[in-house]
């Protein structure tokens, strides 16, 4: 009999399923959790007896008559919570944390009950957000179930496609494929986005507009409110930030995007790069800087108001004066003007130090040190990379950094071992790739 796949998140559907049902081998999809039902998949769903989950932003489809309320007190539960309901505020407007936290234990108690009455044997999803956070943590911690998530490295400006991998999340680390011996990393380094075009119009727009068809003054003088605390973040920024010292020992740290989906919530605690700043701050000796860069994207108008997204309108749960003021007010922090091409922080920097992200690549590229604040990412297994969760780990990488400043990088093998290239006609090699590890892995346990 064939063991059973849980398919979660739409990407992750539209990307796998026609593939995954052609090949042959002891898998196949049984479950796919799903917000919108793609027609040219409706066959394969038929033909393969496959049962659609949705529920994806309708929580009340979930919801089960019987309710174990026993899930409040258990630990194993109780430590993600906030993590993962944090994430949600980056979809909704909504904000009333109460009715999250009742919708989180609701959603794990749906998933408790799908995993006893269906023998799933293996879970593929893309980099977990809110709604497939969940069944990937009870699948984890309560069934020991085997989760894949398909995740992204870095893009390919060239044909506008990825570098994509595989990380088994029950080991923590990437699975190998060894698929692309030819790629050259040269290739996704110090990609150009002055060029990047947004389509639609700004959302701020079409919404007033529309709260002006529907007389909802209120919804109006919200987003506009939103769009002057983004406008007053960004003069902030502009008035603390400085032209760095190039002579000096730094550790350069660019700053993520926020709120982002490889960072929360699956780094829980790490994705906080307020404490990640902090962390290392506390650990440079005397005369070292930490210079800490923000994300090209985060102060852009454009990228914040369109019709896609509308990260601006949440602006207010992730970035805030106070706490460009608390990074600028720590001694040896200095926030960069971003003017300054990273290649040129890269190049003079002693280290760089982030969550996850391609600067590891452009340092990689350089030799550098890199400080891996992320626990759920390929970059801890480069060769010049150090994993620096606790302040042991961040004084014991410092430390290294007094001694030498090159660090030779497996970085090419890395991707050509790890990697895929997201716009390949048949993902058939790479999926039948995968699932030999996992039986290899299986029989090795």
């Amino acid at each position: 009999m064939k063991k059973n796949i849980l398919l979660l998140g739409d990407y992750i559907v539209d990307e796998f399923i026609e593939d995954l049902c052609g090949i042959n081998s002891d898998y196949k999809v049984s479950h796919i959790y799903i917000l919108k039902r793609s027609p040219e998949n409706d066959n394969l769903i038929k033909e393969n007896k496959i049962e659609v989950i949705r529920g994806w932003h309708d929580y009340t489809l979930l919801i089960k008559k019987s309710f174990d309320s026993d899930i409040l007190n258990d630990p194993k539960f109780q430590h993600e919570a906030f993590n993962i309901i944090k994430s949600l505020y980056r979809f909704s407007n909504d904000h009333d944390f109460f009715y999250h936290e009742t919708v989180y234990y609701e959603l794990i108690n749906f998933w408790i009950h799908f995993f006893e009455k269906n023998e799933i044997s293996l879970i593929i999803g893309g980099n977990p957000v809110y709604f497939d956070q969940i069944p990937i943590l009870v699948a984890s911690k309560i069934f020991g179930i085997k989760v894949i998530t398909r995740k992204l490295m870095a893009k390919q400006p060239e044909d506008n496609s990825f570098r994509m991998f595989f990380f088994d999340r029950n080991n923590g680390t990437a699975v190998p494929l060894f698929y692309d011996k030819e790629f050259k990393p040269s290739s996704i380094l110090y990609p150009d986005y002055s060029k990047l075009k947004i389509r639609g119009y700004p959302r701020l727009i079409t919404q007033i507009l529309k709260d002006l068809y529907g007389f909802r003054v209120s919804n109006i003088l919200y987003i506009i409110s939103n769009y002057l605390l983004f406008g007053k973040l960004k003069a902030h920024f502009k008035k603390i930030s400085v032209r760095p010292n190039l002579e000096k020992n730094y550790i350069f740290y660019p700053l993520h995007f926020d709120p982002e989906v490889v960072t929360m919530p699956e780094e829980n605690i790490r994705a906080n790069q307020i404490l990640n700043i902090r962390k290392i701050s506390a650990s440079l000796p005397q005369n070292w800087y930490l210079y800490v860069k923000i994300h090209p994207f985060q102060f852009n108008y454009k990228l914040n108001f369109w019709s896609g997204e509308f990260y601006g309108n949440v602006m207010r749960y992730y970035k805030s004066i106070e706490s460009l003021k608390y990074i600028s007010n720590l001694e040896n922090v200095k926030i960069i003007d971003d003017s300054v091409h990273q290649k040129k922080l890269i190049k003079n920097s002693k280290a760089v130090a982030s969550i996850n992200g391609t600067v590891f690549l452009e340092a990689s590229y350089l030799n550098k040190m890199i400080l891996v604040l992320g626990k759920r990412t390929i970059y801890k297994q480069f060769s010049n990379a150090r994993y620096t969760e606790s302040k042991n780990e961040v004084e014991k990488a410092i430390s290294e950094l007094l001694q030498k400043d090159n660090y030779k990088s497996n970085l090419e093998k890395i991707i050509q071992d790890y990697t895929y290239d997201s716009k390949i006609p048949s993902k058939k090699q790479v999926l039948m790739k995968l699932l030999t590890h996992i039986d290899k892995s299986k029989k090795t346990c």
